[in-house]
This record gives structure tokens, C-alpha cells and sequence, in this order.
């Protein structure tokens, strides 16, 4: 990760120009800038004024991609305040004096340390735009600073730089600018979300940052999602990914623009190490993505500064935890307090990422007034033992919180409701609190028989599930991918823990999301399951990609030619993806445009499962139950489509009962009982049935995010996949 994210550089012209990775192009953390408040020209020596281009003009985008807006430029110079977090297009023109145009265009902002975002016409970067006819050019940024400088300077055919244009910026707080989300809540839809990482590299929980979509009472699908894989999220030092295991998810406001966002935070003890005592900011955008992204590509990573909450020795925190508004800044994003040398320390919120515990300067911690040591404050077994607490905050409307503090060693757990920060001056300066007060409520004492999961290595997060105001728990063992949900109850002066069933969040076996690309002919798909990776191919143009604006995107079948299969035999084995004999479950987002198969396990002539539009408007599901070459299927039509809207369904088969089972949009449409299970022999086809030998029955419409698994799902966990 890049370090000093305050200094604002200004570029100055060389003919040598160090080239950014292609990594850290278009919408990364080096290309994030804030509102506009009028432009300077800043002359810059060594260039020669006969050859050199002018300073580049900068204006607000007149048509800006999707997914951007167009932030003003005012040419006042009274300068535009605009949200943190908003996504902002802008476009380079070249000077009205020059009688050439640039060739390339360098954007600088304090977040990149200086190193300049090339933008060419043969390479403009993501999001980005280059005319080389005219030298217009556009750069998309991410508003994610308080206040800063962006330097725009131009570069001539022969390499002359120009005097740079520079931008003051500033973003602001944008308390309720976005959609104001239930805590925890990243996709929207008003329930609880649950995000994690693994501990170790050899966790059954690949390396990765996984979501889970959560549902009625702590409930959250066994989907779980890699938005690592599916985002590219997260850009090393060396341009490459970076590992997430062992590192802490923290959700929270922390963009300031109302939807939840997570802070990935590095302890000291991560392994492997990417930047202990750093981290990233992840800013959500409250709808199916969970993330930013714009044209594909994810557009709101914001750096947290390794070492900026350390001590004067360079000891990071062992956790941060999010502490709402404890400072009473109205910052509108959330402090923090680090654990640090068995203490704990509050740390005011100057913008996104922009924290410190004035130890990377070399004095004390807190001697340069940017936080407050809480040191009257002891942990819940009456010492200054912090480093042996997990301790997790819940964000109260009032700027206070609620925690929870676990000892992992001892399994004493505890709940600290209404927590608020002050000193015995009183005397309202923030930086002068030294004391947390609260109401605490011992759920186990960590002695005798009164522990919680003692001894376990889990990932604790709080949610409300069920409304009531008090927060409950998810503990996450990332080991055996399992989560179990922990409802809260308050009864006067006892609080306890009610505990939900054991939940995998196991991941597909096969998982094509069908967004590979926006447009052009779909031949191939990629499989990000955990099982052998099956490409979906086919060999005509009866598939597209296409744009869509409630998934991203889709896969488009012609239902005359169109399909995409596992194709056997180049793949492994049979290509099959349903094993006979066995349970699964398939799951699919589709929008008919009319009658078709949808999905098919092929046999040696009929397919051996099916679901299709039936022409009457029902689903129909089955299994063959007549061997590889016959075609005896038991069968049932239940639920209902409609042309042009999404549908999301899944098909359970549990081998036990042989019931098979399909839920549509999370209810449970039909079911069937099914004597003689499954035989497969051939591939998996999208779009098209195998009947007597060949393909039929193609399927008019778009298909996107299919996964399977090789069991059978809960009816909650099917309910729940998104």
C-alpha cells in the first residue's frame, strides 16, 4: 500500500517519467481525488516554453460514463463541495494557445504520492478516455479526501511536460448524501450482511474477501462470494493482489456516504503480511455489487496508512473497532478506538482513511492533540489486559455505541450497551477523554461453566437481525467455512445469547456469474467455483454479452442456435456437473423472453435434470429416471414467469428423501419425489435440452450467476442465495 497519503505533490516536467503499473491504473487508490475549488496554474521549471504545451484546461464530463457524475468545475472561483465518495468524471482539454495536441496526460493526487496516472489515447486506463485526433481526454476519480491537490500536466508529441494545472480539492462528509443502510446491511435490502476473511492461508475459506447474504434471524446463504475474485479488489505494493488472511472486516459508514462500506485492517500477527498496522477501505454502494464499480472495474478502495495508529516504537494496534461518533466531531465518519500496548486510544476521524495516533511522528501517543488516550479505562476483568480482548462496535444514532468484548483465552463475554467517552474535567474537548461509561451486562463470567466458545479461533460480527435495537453476533469459524448466528435478548439487569443452528457458507462447486464482458459474442465463460474449474463454452453466435442495469451484466440467448456448455470431452472427466447418485443444488438469475430450457445435466441421449420456461408461464423441473438412453422423467410445473423480469431460482435434490424441490425469488414454488436418483454421464448445457441424442428446446433470454453445489441446500440457505 502507498504511505503518506497527506503530502500533496505537485508533478514537475522530466523527459524520464517513472510508468505506473497497469495494476494501479484508472479507478484505484492512486486515482482518487475530491471536489473542485477552482484551478491554478503552477509553472514548472525545466520546461521550455517554445515547445512545451500549455497547461492543460480541466471541466466537468458533459455526458459522463455510467456509473460517474459530472462534478462541476465552477469558473468563479468559488469552488464545489461535493460528497465524499462520489464518483466523478472529468475532462482534459488541451490549452486554447497550444497549436498541437498532447499526447498523454499525467494526473497526480496526494493519494499516489506523486506518481502521475498516465492517460494515452493507445492506454487511457479504466474509466478513463483519450481522443487522439483532438486531445480530449477523460479521468474518472473517486471523491475520497477531505482536502488536497490534483495536478493535471500535459505532454507534447517530442515529451515536453507542461506547466501543470492544479485543483484544490475537497469532499465532504455526505452523512445521508447516499442511502442510508441498516448497519451491516451492504447489499440494500434492509437485512444484515456478513462479510469475512480467512485466518490462515489453509482455511477452508480461500484467500479472499467473502460475502454472504444475510437473511430472516441471523440466516445468511451459503452463496458465499469471493468479491476479491469478482471485483479485483485490492492492489498490492508490487502491483499485484493482496492476501486478506488473517486480517480483520469491519463494517461502517466509513465512506460517510450512508451506505455500509468495510475497513480491512492488518494486525501485527497477519501471515502472511501485506502492510501490518494498514489496511483498506472498501466503500459500498447498497445494491447487488456490495462494492463500487464503475465499467467493471471497482472504484473505491481508499488506503489506510500503515503505521499511522502506532506507537512511537512502530507497534501497531492488535484491532481497531468502530467508534461512531464518540469524539463528537459530527465528522460523519466513524472514529476508531485502537488497541494498543494494552490500552486503548481514540482516534477522530478526519476523512476516509485519515486517522492517526501521532506515534508515526516520533513523540507520544496523542502528544500532537489527533486522539485521546482512554486511560482510565479498564477491560471487563478489571486490567489493562486489552491485547488478550476481540471487541467489536455497534453504532447507536446518537453517535454512541454498543460493544461486545470476548477473551478468547478465559471465554468471558460481555456486552457494554450505550458507551460513551469523557474526562473528569468535563469539559467537552475530545481530546481530553480518558474514560468509557456504560452499562454492562455479563453474558459469561469465563469461569467454571460460565465461558462462551472458549479456547475457539473465530471472527466475530455484530448485526441486529431481528430489529429490536439490541445488537446479536455472528461467529464466523473460517477454518470449516461455518457461521453460527447469536441473538441478543436484554431481560432488566441479564442479557443472554439465544444460538442459531450451524450454517455452511460453503462455495460453489461451480460458479459461472456470466459478466465476463458487456458485449460481443459470449464463446466462453469463466468458472470461479471451488471445484475443477469448468469453462461454459459454445462454437456459434446464438450467446452475447450484454449490459444490464439490474446485474451488470448478462449472457443473451437467441433461443434459435444459442448455448454454452461444459463441452466433454475437452474438459476433465465428463464435464458433468451433477454428480449421479448425489445431492446438489443449482441456482440461476434469469429473465425469459419467452419458452426454453434454461439449464440441463445432459445423459448419454436425454438430459438427466432439466429446468425450463414452460410455454404456459410455470417453471418445469425433473429428473430422468429412466437410465442414460431413455427419457423417463419425473416432473412437476410450479411458480410463474414473466417475460422481460428477473427470476431467481434453485433446485434442491436431496438423495436421502429423493425430494427435488425448486424455490422461486426465495419461496418455495413446487416439489417432487424422485425414486431412482440421478444418472449422469454427459455435460452441463446452458440455454438448451438434450433430447434423443441432440440439443433442443433452446432458450430465448438472459441467464447470469449459476452455481452449483454438490449438496443439497437448506430451504434457508437456498431462500438466501443472491
Amino acid at each position: 500500500m502507498y504511505q503518506g497519503w497527506e503530502s500533496a505533490l505537485i508533478r514537475q516536467p522530466s523527459t524520464e517519467r517513472a510508468r505506473t503499473s497497469r495494476a494501479s491504473r484508472g479507478l484505484t487508490a492512486a486515482a482518487l481525488a475530491a471536489a473542485l475549488l477552482g484551478a491554478q496554474v503552477v509553472v514548472a521549471s525545466g520546461a521550455s516554453a517554445d515547445t512545451a504545451p500549455g497547461a492543460p484546461v480541466v471541466s466537468a464530463t458533459a455526458a459522463p460514463p455510467p456509473g460517474t457524475k459530472a462534478c462541476p468545475v465552477p469558473t468563479d472561483g468559488s469552488g464545489t463541495t461535493v460528497a465524499l465518495g462520489a464518483i466523478c468524471s472529468f475532462t482534459l482539454s488541451p490549452n486554447p494557445a497550444d497549436t498541437s495536441v498532447p499526447t498523454e496526460y499525467e494526473v497526480s493526487y496526494p493519494f499516489n504520492e506523486g506518481y502521475p496516472e498516465h492517460i494515452t489515447a493507445a492506454d487511457p486506463g479504466n474509466g478513463n478516455s483519450f481522443d487522439a485526433t483532438t486531445g480530449v481526454a477523460t479521468v474518472t476519480i473517486v471523491v475520497s479526501d477531505g482536502y488536497g491537490s490534483m495536478t493535471v500536466n500535459a505532454v507534447g508529441a517530442d515529451g515536453q511536460v507542461s506547466a501543470a494545472t492544479q485543483q484544490t480539492v475537497v469532499g465532504k462528509s455526505a452523512v445521508g448524501s447516499g442511502t442510508s443502510q441498516t448497519f451491516s446491511d451492504y447489499n440494500g435490502d434492509g437485512a444484515p450482511d456478513l462479510l469475512t476473511v480467512p485466518q490462515s492461508s489453509s482455511d477452508a475459506m480461500g484467500n479472499g474477501f467473502w460475502y454472504a447474504k444475510g437473511g430472516a434471524n441471523g440466516t445468511v446463504s451459503s452463496d458465499a462470494r469471493n468479491l476479491s475474485e469478482a471485483h479485483g479488489l485490492g492492489t498490492n505494493a508490487a502491483g499485484g493482489p493482496i492476501s486478506f488472511a488473517g486480517a480483520q472486516v469491519i463494517p461502517g459508514n466509513w465512506c460517510g456516504s450512508g451506505e455500509t462500506s468495510a475497513l480491512v485492517y492488518y494486525p501485527p500477527t497477519v501471515a502472511p503480511t501485506e502492510d501490518a498496522g494498514g489496511g483498506y477501505i472498501f466503500c459500498g454502494d447498497g445494491d447487488s455489487d456490495v462494492v463500487r464499480n464503475v465499467g467493471g472495474s471497482y472504484a473505491g478502495e481508499v488506503n489506510l496508512t500503515s503505521g499511522s495508529l502506532s506507537d512511537a516504537n512502530g507497534v501497531n494496534p492488535t484491532e481497531l473497532v468502530d467508534a461512531g461518533d464518540l469524539a463528537k466531531t459530527g465528522s460523519g465518519i466513524p472514529d476508531v478506538i485502537a488497541i494498543l500496548d494494552n490500552g486503548l486510544v481514540l482516534a477522530a476521524a478526519s476523512g476516509t482513511g485519515s486517522y492517526s495516533t501521532d506515534g508515526e511522528f516520533g513523540g507520544s501517543i496523542c502528544g500532537f492533540g489527533d486522539c485521546a488516550e482512554l486511560s482510565s479505562t479498564l477491560s471487563p476483568d478489571g486490567t489493562f489486559d486489552w491485547n488478550s480482548w476481540k471487541v467489536l462496535g455497534y453504532p447507536l444514532s446518537d453517535g454512541a455505541i454498543d460493544m461486545y468484548l470476548w477473551n478468547p483465552t478465559t471465554g468471558e463475554l460481555v456486552l457494554w450497551t450505550n458507551v460513551a467517552a469523557n474526562d473528569a474535567a468535563n469539559d467537552g474537548v475530545w481530546t481530553n477523554y480518558t474514560t468509557l461509561t456504560y452499562t454492562q451486562y455479563v453474558i459469561a463470567s469465563g469461569t467454571g461453566t460460565s465461558t462462551w466458545n472458549k479456547g475457539a479461533n473465530l471472527e466475530l460480527q455484530a448485526a441486529d437481525f431481528n430489529g429490536d435495537g439490541v445488537p446479536d453476533l455472528w461467529a464466523v469459524d473460517t477454518a470449516s467455512a461455518t457461521v453460527v448466528s447469536y441473538t441478543a435478548y436484554i431481560d432488566g439487569a441479564h442479557a443472554e445469547l439465544a444460538k442459531g443452528p450451524k450454517q455452511s457458507l460453503s462455495t460453489p462447486a461451480h460458479e459461472w456469474e456470466l459478466d465476463d464482458l458487456a458485449s460481443g459474442s459470449a464463446n466462453q465463460a469463466l468458472d470461479s467455483g471451488s471445484d475443477t474449474a469448468y469453462a461454459v463454452r459454445n462454437s456459434n453466435a446464438g450467446v452475447s454479452w450484454t449490459a444490464d442495469p439490474a446485474l451488470g451484466a448478462a449472457a443473451k440467448f437467441d433461443g434459435t442456435t444459442g448455448y454454452l456448455e461444459t463441452n466433454a470431452p475437452s474438459q476433465p472427466s465428463t464435464g458433468a456437473v451433477i454428480q449421479a447418485g448425489a445431492s446438489f443444488t443449482v441456482g440461476a438469475w434469469v429473465k425469459p423472453s419467452g419458452a426454453g430450457t434454461v439449464l440441463a445435466q445432459a445423459g448419454t441421449d436425454d438430459s438427466s435434470v432439466f429446468l425450463s420456461t414452460a410455454a404456459g408461464g410455470t417453471w418445469q423441473f425433473g429428473i430422468n429416471t429412466g437410465g442414460t438412453t431413455s427419457a423417463t422423467y419425473t416432473q412437476d410445473a410450479a411458480g410463474s414467469w414473466t417475460p422481460g423480469v428477473w427470476t431467481h431460482v434453485v433446485l434442491t435434490y436431496d438423495v436421502s428423501t429423493g425430494r427435488l424441490v425448486l424455490f422461486v425469488d426465495g419461496a418455495q414454488a413446487g416439489s417432487v419425489n424422485v425414486t431412482g436418483g440421478v444418472t449422469v454421464v454427459g455435460p452441463f448445457v446452458l440455454g438448451a435440452n438434450q433430447a434423443g441424442g441432440a440439443l433442443a428446446d433452446y432458450f430465448p433470454g438472459e441467464i447470469a450467476r449459476v452455481v452449483t453445489f454438490d449438496m443439497n441446500l437448506t430451504s434457508a440457505q437456498a431462500k438466501n442465495l443472491p
